[in-house]
Formats: C-alpha cells, structure tokens, sequence
C-alpha cells in the first residue's frame, strides 16, 4: 500500500474517500490533513508490487479551486462512485460532483 512520506506531520495526506476503478486499480480523494485543503484525485494500481507513487487525476478546474470558492473543506467527507465509462461520481458536504477522466 501507499506510504505518505511524512504521516505524523500536521499536514500530512488524508485518504477521504475512495472506489475501485472498472478499469483497474484504485481513485481516492486526498486533502493535507489540517484542515482539508489541496483536495485532488490520485489513482493507485491495483497490482503493485512495491510501495507505488499515486498518480494525480487531473481535474478542471481543480478540486482544490473548486473547494476554496465554497470556503474551503468542501471534500474532507466524502463519497465516492466509478462508473464503468470511467466518470467518476464524488459526494461532497454540500452536492454530487462530477468528474470525466
């Protein structure tokens, strides 16, 4: 599994929410841990074999964009949903995002 590089440190990467990928592999939201910001997608493969380095999903505008124009912490609680096309389906505290690959 995935370590982040410094765990114990107040802004530190905080795994919100997640869903398996039809295509293969993992989609989670991340957030620095004070306080939720930076929110982003990073998928993780399903078949590593070694500590793997997530990669980004990109999004636009950006979830960490999106998140500051709401006053921020919009995607610490969240939940979400892959469709088979790969659109992914986020619940955040305030509405159902969605995001296309």
């Amino acid at each position: 599994m995935y370590q982040p590089i410094d765990p114990g440190s107040l802004f530190g990467e905080h795994f919100g929410c997640g869903a398996k990928d039809p295509a293969g592999g993992f989609t989670f939201m991340v957030t620095d841990f004070y306080e939720g910001h930076n929110p982003r997608l990073v998928h993780l493969p399903e078949t590593a074999t070694a500590a793997p380095v997530p990669t980004r999903v990109p999004t636009k505008p950006t979830l960490g964009e999106v998140s500051v124009r709401r006053g921020g912490g919009l995607f610490n609680d969240c939940l979400m949903a892959i469709a088979p096309d790969g659109v992914i389906y986020v619940q955040s505290s305030s509405g159902i995002w969605k995001v296309s690959k």
